[in-house]
């Protein structure tokens, strides 16, 4: 099973929907922070280097890349409690940065493009080149899977909001 930046690569070809498909995200701790050091031997820990390019697929998040997150979120008085980035959010805060930061590496990414997503759909509702149509069908794929990420993001964080939180009452008639 190949995705379709190898069937591409590969045969020149390109499926409409391609359930192996992915994106290749890096994560770089910033050296312009003081304590990118100290976050560099947290990461070190926690078996995880920066950099450090990840396989992200549509609607999934790897483990080690929220990790890293959640490490370059930590404020220094949560850094004694770093080692807890690897199986839980270390604090609601911590978890809303890292998740900020995500979503804004994903926007980020999304607005190098030089089409939208619905350019590119409307462009394949089109008569394209086979060539052409391949490339623009990844290139659309590409941006899904960075929106998933954002989707993924907005369910995570809906669900720490609501965890434990008591039912509704029932509606009045």
């Amino acid at each position: 099973l190949q995705s379709n930046l190898e069937l591409l690569a590969n045969r020149g070809a390109a499926l409409g929907a391609n359930p192996n498909n992915f994106v290749l995200l890096k994560f770089q701790l910033d050296r312009g922070d003081m304590h990118a050091a100290a976050r560099e031997a947290m990461l070190a820990r926690l078996n995880l280097s920066s950099p450090m390019t990840y396989i992200v697929r549509w609607g999934e998040l790897p483990q080690g890349l929220l990790t890293s997150l959640r490490v370059q979120s930590l404020t220094p008085t949560e850094f004694d409690s770093f080692s807890r980035a690897a199986v839980a959010p270390v604090t609601l805060e911590n978890e809303w940065r890292a998740y900020r930061l995500l979503i804004s590496s994903c926007n980020a990414i999304l607005n190098r493009y030089p089409t939208s997503l619905e350019q590119d759909e409307a462009m394949l509702r089109s008569s394209l080149p086979r060539r052409l149509r391949a490339a623009v069908l990844l290139r659309r794929q590409e941006k899904q899977v960075y929106e998933s990420v954002k989707a993924w993001v907005h369910r995570a964080w809906t669900e720490i909001l609501y965890a434990g939180a008591a039912p509704a009452p029932p509606a009045a008639h």
